[in-house]
């Protein structure tokens, strides 16, 4: 999968203002990019819980991002969310400085 945008990207939700995942997986070629901010393999930004999810690339995936890129999320926000029991294999992850 290819995925390219300018901000909060992620394989399943852009932005999530908040909610709970739970035993989401994203495999094969993963190529995500944001061409500013906020790449990730699931989620790019939001407020969330995640739990017992994967990302799991076959060969060697990428996530890149001008700033703020995660194998899971790209940012989670403030307060009392969690990421628990997740995997994150074969990702290079890059933030680009501007």
């Amino acid at each position: 999968m290819s995925i390219n945008a300018d901000y909060f990207v992620g394989a399943v939700v852009g932005k999530l203002t908040s909610g709970e995942i739970y035993d989401c997986h994203v495999k094969g070629n993963i190529d995500i990019v944001a061409r500013r901010n906020y790449a990730a393999g699931i989620v790019g930004d939001g407020y969330y819980n995640m739990e017992k999810c994967s990302v799991i690339a076959e060969g060697m995936g990428n996530i890149t991002s001008q700033a703020v890129a995660g194998g899971l999320c790209g940012r989670i926000n403030e307060g009392t969310h969690y990421i628990k029991d997740c995997t994150v294999k074969n990702i290079n992850i890059t933030e680009l400085s501007i």
